[in-house]
This record gives C-alpha cells, sequence and structure tokens, in this order.
C-alpha cells in the first residue's frame, strides 16, 4: 500500500499531462479512462494479494519483490513465470515512457521548450534510466520516495489555489 502512488499517480496530478494530450472528441473519455486505470491497478493489485495470501507463498519467507513471481512459477509452472516476465516487462517500458513524457511536457513548460534545454533533459534522462538499472533497488526505492515529494507538493499547492479561485467547484449540488 505504501509504493501504491507509483502504480496510480493518484494526487501527484502526472496523470493527466498524457490525458490532456489526447486528441479525443469528447474529454469525458479521457476521465473515464483515468478512472479507469485507477481502478484496473487496484484491482490487479489486490488479486496480486490475494494469490500470494490464498496460496501459502508468503509463508516460505520469499523476498516481497518475488512473491507474485513465486506464486505464478509453482501455480503455472514452465509458462506463468514467463507470463508474468512478460508483463513486468510491458509495464516497465510503458511507466518509463509515461514519465519520461511527464516529465518532459514539465520541464518545457519551466524552461519555455527551449531546444537546447530540452536535449538536455532528453540526455539526463536516457542517463538516469541506464544508472536505474545499476543501483542497489533499496536505494532506488528511498530516492523515489523522497523525490515524489517534489511533484506531489506543486499539485498540492494549485489545488489549494484553485480551491480559492473555483469555490462554486467544491460545493455539493
Amino acid at each position: 500500500m505504501f509504493r501504491g502512488i507509483f502504480i496510480t499517480e493518484a494526487g501527484l496530478g502526472t496523470s493527466s499531462i498524457p490525458h490532456s494530450l489526447a486528441d479525443t472528441k469528447k474529454p469525458t473519455d479521457q476521465a473515464v479512462l483515468a478512472m479507469g486505470s485507477t481502478i484496473a491497478d487496484a484491482f490487479l493489485s489486490a488479486l496480486s494479494g490475494l494469490l500470494v495470501l490464498t496460496t501459502g507463498i508468503w509463508s516460505l519467507g520469499a523476498f516481497r519483490s518475488t512473491l507474485v513471481y513465486e506464486v505464478f512459477k509453482l501455480q503455472a509452472p514452465g509458462i506463468g513465470q514467463y507470463v508474468l516476465l512478460f508483463s513486468v516487462t510491458l509495464f516497465i517500458l510503458t511507466t518509463v515512457m509515461g514519465n519520461s513524457l511527464n516529465g518532459m511536457q514539465s520541464f518545457g513548460i519551466l524552461v519555455k521548450d527551449n531546444t537546447v534545454l530540452m536535449n538536455c533533459y532528453m540526455a539526463f534522462t536516457i542517463v538516469m534510466i541506464f544508472a536505474g538499472a545499476l543501483v542497489p533497488m533499496k536505494l532506488l526505492w528511498e530516492i523515489m520516495d523522497t523525490l515524489v515529494m517534489f511533484v506531489a507538493i506543486p499539485n498540492l499547492i494549485g489545488i489549494i489555489l484553485l480551491s480559492y479561485k473555483y469555490p462554486e467547484a467544491l460545493r455539493l449540488k
């Protein structure tokens, strides 16, 4: 539950960036998609937890990050671990691409789309992706737990400021 913010981005304000870039006739379609992705994430997380509990894998003392892998490996021998590996690989690739897009859009606003600075950002992103593959997992999570504040705090400030500018949006009808 602690790292759920990394799955849904709920409260960070970053999931609105790709949704706002979508070319659609009805903006409500993107709102439904955004809500649906959060529901799907919650469902898959709950399902993973239930699989770990009902199969008894949790009692074997496996490392936390490998519990679901152990379930797939033992309950669907031969193919289960590869299905999970493929799914996790897709998740990682799409997360890296999505977060890179979010960062690039936000950075572009800060530097007014200055080409040189945007190229520096892209180079920095590539270096960080490579470095992230080399850093020990525990250190990586500690860094991410700290950096997430720098994303959440501006969003919280924006929400507070907008609540004063548009108070009628907060009133129940």
